[in-house]
């Protein structure tokens, strides 16, 4: 009864270099992580993420980035090779 749940897992640039990783192509030809086009606030902060002169990202307008980083961060460790298709 009810929803399990587990804490994601916040850190910044692992997470980053995560979901990177889930996105590239890999050597089937394939990314392991796919955006629908309808899922348009993700896919206009992908195109305005910036980074600051720290080498940080900069953390303004990213909320829809942040959850697919706890996402792909929390998930993919415990699942080894994942791939998700939202339909």
């Amino acid at each position: 009864s009810g929803v399990r749940t587990r804490r994601a897992n916040k850190e910044l640039l692992p997470g980053v270099r995560s979901v990177v990783e889930h996105l590239r192509l890999h050597g089937d030809g394939r990314p392991r992580i796919y955006v629908h086009p309808r899922c348009t606030n993700l896919i206009a902060e992908m195109g305005s993420y910036q980074w600051g002169k720290d080498n940080e990202p900069v953390d303004k307008d990213n909320h829809a980035l942040d959850a697919l980083r706890y996402f792909v961060h929390t998930l993919a460790p415990h699942r080894g090779k994942m791939e998700v298709r939202v339909a």
